[in-house]
């Protein structure tokens, strides 16, 4: 029985002296022990320290402080099972706000709502929503209120909406739930009645509480812990980063007398009562917990805990010793190797991927350059939006070269590819909002192509496409939208799987349309199973129409998941198991409210709920922990990362409603985000044991304008700077701005600035692999093949665009490219490949007008309408001249493909010649200008080619343009194999190394040749890049900002361009003349 009270800097010696505790407790052996810690990675990581000690960690019970009333009040005769908490209110409330009532006698919250069937039913639950949060609050920060409002009302003051509302709410559920207060007045009145068996059922089954490590406690607690502590043992063990000093704000003469005959400071200078910078600024809540236990008279028991003193060797300790020591007079400056020594430093960054690409380097440089093996499990990483850089983590350190074993943990369970986030996805989905990228994304869940068996999502994708499916389950006849509904594009499919080819057919329904002739065979299954998927999903959406009481839509929801999802096996899914759990949470407090609602504003709520319902299961793993800030917080680990500190994000600003009665007054003790941030800086500052990593954007990608970090990074740096000595500039030392691109020059420079990235091309894996203590995978090399496969058209490209080739192929870097995403509405003005498409079926379909464009508009070509028509007939007309040279070249012959590989050097070329009519070979450019360098090199090398092949084909180029060029056959095979060489030589060296190839820099006949004369390669970049952006590779400019043009071959390589290719290119071009009009 009693108080106690153990305050040391350490969390480690606490956990040790709780580990006693528990070692010398004399309960009964199936008598759990009963602890109260903050946070689900304290729970762990006290188990596994506990586990270490005593050599067994058993009958442990970690509780939240409402739990462990709540067990109280059921060991004290309490008859409920649960209190009233914030999803009981939500739906009560729900039902109340539409009461005829409320809305009479508080019309201003019921305009707020409004009338609107739509708008109504959601305002109403998000009003809900907040009113239940502040009334869960009030509870516990503002109880006096809500026992005000618990009595009679006796008419003498006119009664506040939010008041109105607790009380009618009470009505409904006072039979069947209790609230806090009237849950800590009964356990008050049990301990005061005093009655011998039912004190020895709580001392039997709860002999002590153990509240370990709380930053936060409030005073509604610590009261009713207080009065606990009369019967049993409550056990407090508190975090002080300075337990030596009194550094709280509240400073009377009481408290600090007390606090000096408690600590035996009654000699203590009042100066050393005045808090460090750091300490004050950020460790408020901290104080604030202090000064509610000093205010309660309840400090005065307190055992002698170790206090771990820093050491002052690194700039990380000497930060940590100043707090500790409470420091506010600084005798001496720290030593300025200190600020050399990276065990303390601040990254800025443009991006979240750089952002965390960063991090991947700095562990390798770290862990590489560190004496001391670090293991994986000593690394955590704090992430201020945890499902915001989930993925990029996921990516860069699944596929880095070093592989570093990591869980990312406490990330919400709709993020990712969870049975959570599908079943999102499903429930989200509406008749409105049925289109064909929505449902595609379904599709792609893990869960979803096992249930459904499917193969190959590429295939149904391109079906998907090809059918022209874009919104709308049926569309109508009027407007023809049904042409891109999914009923008619699913038609077009199964007769596709069912006939052969893809001639116009009528159904028994008089409906026209051309089937999907893409699929056969064995694939053809996965086409069945995806049309099944989509009559399912149509079947689900079509049966929410009617609405239900909550327990059936729970059911409805079970039944989506074992329908499209997951269905439970053997081997029980983590994520159906929590599904089952959140459903029986759900079920039991929906017994409360029994009307039906519509399922639009049931699947709001659930989904809100979901949103907020995140993994806890991962922390400290096997490997290196991501989590956002608060669950590991005060936990020590070597080497801490935090992410994501810009200004804007940390510390968070409160968003306080205007309602809220908890704004004025303000209350010792009163919930404050902003500094509970704060506070949370502070613990990991002081729980960081070797390196601190901050890190923040820091500029912006749009404009480079500085974008601002988090304000306790300016303060930390302000601070280090009056701790400095003259001569150092804090944030030159210790700030490090990271370029753009990871392939920057900048990286990996001997004057040691700070910045490294390990490009795993370069670097020796091995000795670096074996350097790293934490790396346990093997390295993949890329094995050179005798023989490597080539497509031609990759060839073609590289010539076309170098450095493109280079970031893609080699670094795996792709900027602004283009996501494959269907199209979700109807066609209303053509892009330009959509335009090519029409242009080719034009040139080359020979059919009548009419029963073209009906032909476009079926399988979904060309806008629906006279929009359609009219835009057929202009590109017809545009297309006249370009046409009459097309029908020379062809003569109405049969167009033809040849398709072959040949081996040249150690490359086997595979090509693929379209357009072959009557050994004329057209390539058709679609470009305006004069010269169309693309197809300029796509024609010379496909020249080679078939020179080499022997193969009897003109290589033609036609355009919207008067000239009509053709490819002259003027060189030998042997010839033809030596240029062939001579390419494939460059190509070979472009894999190896960035070269200035591009298109951009070919400008036609004499000109270009004297601007070659007259300028260096380097020269001709530097131009093209700052003086031509309307039409300079983009890539050509990256490299040029990464450093292109300090190569020192540059013009060697340039030269080699000129030379094999562009001068033998225009060589080997004639013009033809005009055809004439038939």
């Amino acid at each position: 029985m009693g108080l106690t009270f153990q305050i040391s800097n350490s969390i480690q010696s606490l956990s040790e002296n709780l580990t006693d505790h528990l070692k010398n407790s004399k309960r009964s052996l199936f008598t759990p022990d009963v602890i109260v810690a903050q946070t689900e990675g304290m729970h762990i990581w006290l188990k596994e320290q506990i586990a270490q000690k005593n050599g067994i960690a058993s009958n442990l019970k970690f509780l939240q402080p409402n739990n462990v009333i709540l067990l109280v009040y059921k060991l004290l005769g309490g008859k409920f099972k649960k209190d009233l908490s914030r999803d009981n209110l939500i739906w009560i409330l729900f039902q109340l706000l539409k009461e005829n009532k409320f809305s009479i006698q508080y019309p201003d919250q019921a305009n707020y709502i409004g009338k609107s069937p739509t708008d109504e039913h959601y305002k109403r639950i998000g009003l809900a929503t907040k009113v239940a949060d502040l009334f869960d609050q009030y509870q516990i920060y503002r109880p006096k209120i809500i026992e005000a409002w618990n009595q009679p009302f006796d008419g003498d003051y006119i009664m506040d909406w939010q008041e109105y509302l607790w009380r009618r709410a009470k009505v409904l559920t006072q039979s069947k739930v209790p609230d806090k207060t009237e849950i800590t007045r009964f356990i008050k009145e049990k301990l005061e009645e005093n009655d011998e068996q039912t004190i020895q059922n709580l001392k039997d089954n709860l002999p002590d509480i153990y509240l370990f490590g709380l930053s936060i406690i409030t005073k509604f607690h610590i009261e009713i812990f207080e009065k606990l502590s009369e019967k049993i043992g409550i056990h407090y063990f508190l975090v002080n980063p300075a337990p030596e000093y009194y550094w709280t704000e509240d400073k009377n003469e009481k408290a600090v007398s007390k606090w000096k005959l408690q600590h035996n400071k009654l000699n203590t200078e009042d100066i050393y009562l005045i808090g460090n910078d750091l300490l004050t600024s950020w460790g408020k809540v901290t104080s604030t917990t202090l000064r509610l236990l000093y205010q309660n008279d309840m400090i005065f028991n307190i055992e002698d805990v170790t206090a771990i003193e820093p050491n002052t060797d690194t700039l990380l300790h000497a930060v940590q010793n100043d707090i500790y020591h409470n420091q506010i007079i600084f005798p001496a400056k720290y030593d300025p190797n200190y600020f050399q020594d990276q065990s303390l430093t601040i990254h800025a960054h443009y991006t979240i991927a750089r952002e965390v690409e960063g991090l991947y380097q700095y562990l390798i440089h770290i862990i590489q350059n560190t004496r001391k093996p670090i293991h994986a499990r000593e690394i955590a990483i704090f992430v201020t939006d945890i499902d915001a850089y989930a993925p990029y983590i996921q990516a860069i350190f699944e596929n880095g070269p070093i592989k570093f074993r990591f869980k990312i943990a406490d990330t919400e369970v709709v993020a990712g590819d969870s049975i959570f986030n599908t079943l999102q996805k499903i429930l989200e989905l509406n008749t409105i909002n049925f289109t064909s990228e929505n449902v595609l994304q379904i599709i792609e869940s893990k869960y979803v192509i096992k249930m459904f068996g499917f193969t190959d999502l590429d295939k149904i994708r391109a079906a998907v496409k090809a059918a022209n499916i874009r919104f709308g389950i049926q569309g109508n006849k009027e407007d023809e939208t049904y042409l891109v509904s999914w009923l008619y594009g699913l038609k077009r499919m199964m007769y596709g799987i069912c006939m052969s080819g893809e001639t116009l057919y009528q159904d028994v329904f008089n409906e026209n349309f051309y089937p999907i002739d893409l699929i056969e065979g064995y694939d053809s299954q996965n086409l069945i199973s995806f049309i099944y998927f989509i009559d399912l999903l149509i079947k689900n959406i079509q049966s929410r129409k009617y609405a239900r009481n909550l327990i059936t839509w729970n059911a409805f929801v079970l039944e989506t998941v074992h329908n499209f999802i997951y269905f439970p096996g053997e081997e029980m899914d983590e994520d159906y198991q929590l599904l089952e759990k959140k459903n029986k949470e759900l079920n039991e407090e929906d017994t409360i409210y029994t009307e039906e609602i519509n399922f639009e504003i049931f699947a709001y709520n659930f989904i809100e709920t979901l949103q907020h319902t995140r993994r806890n299961a991962l922390f400290l793993k096997d490997g290196i922990t991501f989590c956002s800030l608060i669950p590991m917080r005060s936990i020590p680990f070597k080497i801490i990362g935090m992410l994501g500190m810009d200004g804007d994000h940390f510390p968070r600003k409160e968003q306080n409603l205007s309602f809220n009665k908890m704004l004025y007054p303000r209350e010792l003790g009163d919930r404050d985000v902003k500094e509970n941030d704060k506070n949370l800086f502070l613990e990991t500052l002081m729980s960081a044991q070797s390196n601190l990593y901050i890190s923040y954007i820091g500029k912006s990608i749009k404009d480079n304008k500085d974008i601002n970090p988090s304000v306790l990074i300016d303060e930390l740096i302000n601070y280090l700077q009056k701790r400095a000595p003259k001569e150092i500039k804090v944030k030159a030392q210790i700030v490090y701005q990271h370029p753009l691109y990871a392939n920057s020059e900048k990286y990996n420079r001997k004057n040691d600035n700070g910045l490294y990235f390990y490009n795993y091309r370069l670097a020796n894996l091995e000795g670096l692999a074996s350097s790293l203590k934490i790396n346990d995978a093997p390295i993949n090399h890329q094995n050179v093949e005798e023989d490597k496969e080539l497509q031609m058209i990759d060839l073609v490209r590289f010539f076309q665009d170098a450095p493109k080739t280079y970031y893609n192929k080699v670094l795996g870097i792709y900027y602004n490219e283009a996501i494959d995403v269907l199209p979700e509405e109807e066609i209303f003005h053509l892009d330009k490949l959509q335009t090519i498409q029409i242009e080719d079926t034009i040139l080359q379909s020979g059919k009548e007008k009419e029963i073209l464009v009906n032909e476009l508009k079926l399988k979904g070509v060309l806008p629906l309408k006279n929009p359609g028509l009219l835009t057929f007939q202009s590109i017809e007309q545009e297309l006249q001249p370009l046409l009459l040279k097309f029908n020379t070249l062809t003569k109405n012959e049969s167009n033809i493909k040849n398709e072959f590989s040949f081996k040249l050097l150690n490359y086997n070329i595979k090509c693929n010649l379209i357009n072959i009519f009557n050994d004329e070979l057209i390539i058709i450019s679609k470009s305006n200008k004069a010269i169309d360098e693309k197809n300029l090199i796509y024609a010379y090398i496909l020249n080679l080619i078939t020179l080499y092949n022997e193969l009897n084909i003109s290589i033609n180029i036609i355009g919207k343009n008067i000239f009509l060029k053709s490819i002259k056959k003027h060189i030998s095979k042997e010839e033809a194999k030596k240029r062939l060489e001579n390419l494939l030589h460059l190509f070979k060296k472009g894999e190896e190394r960035l070269l200035p190839y591009s298109t951009t820099l070919i400008l036609k006949g004499k000109q270009y040749i004297e601007l070659v004369e007259k300028n260096n390669g380097k020269n001709l970049i530097r131009m093209i890049s700052k003086d031509t952006h309307s039409y300079a590779s983009q890539y050509l400019e990256m490299a040029y900002k990464d450093g292109l043009e300090n190569n020192p071959t540059l013009d060697e390589d340039w030269k080699e361009y000129h030379d094999q290719l562009i001068i033998p290119m225009q060589e080997a071009f004639e013009e033809i003349n005009e055809p004439q009009d038939m």
